[in-house]
């Protein structure tokens, strides 16, 4: 047979949001994801390996949705992460780069941790979901 080498497949190296560009971010693998100009990221799970930001912030254009007890934190050699667990549970350690013409990275992230009363009723609502299926 033929052997590819060391090949590795699927992910997406990286996405550049640009202009008015938007992104939803819901699972998958990527190196980095960066956000430009007037563009905006929404990012609720799966890995992303970092997370750099090229705007001076007025209001946050990335919104991370995430369970309570998230944390920004510096490793060793000064690089800063956000780490923690997505809504579904799987944990996330994503490398915030900045960029010294622009506004820290961490500036321009809104983290969204819904209300315990929010994913009960979310919980409801899905259980009666699948009950009106049954009938």
């Amino acid at each position: 047979g033929r052997n590819p080498g060391n090949w590795h497949t699927g992910g997406i190296t990286d996405i550049w949001l640009d202009d008015y560009s938007s992104l939803l971010y819901l699972d998958g693998v990527t190196e980095e994801v960066t956000v430009t100009e007037h563009s905006s990221a929404i990012l609720k799970g799966g890995r992303i390996d970092a997370i750099t930001s090229l705007q001076n912030v007025i209001t946050p254009s990335i919104d991370l949705y995430c369970q309570v007890g998230w944390e920004l934190i510096t490793d060793t050699s000064g690089k800063i992460f956000i780490t923690g667990l997505w809504m579904d549970g799987t944990d996330f350690n994503i490398q915030l780069i900045n960029d010294p013409d622009y506004d820290d990275t961490w500036e321009n992230i809104n983290v969204i941790v819904p209300e315990p009363t929010t994913l009960i009723l979310m919980g409801i609502g899905g259980i009666l979901l699948r009950q009106k299926r049954r009938v």
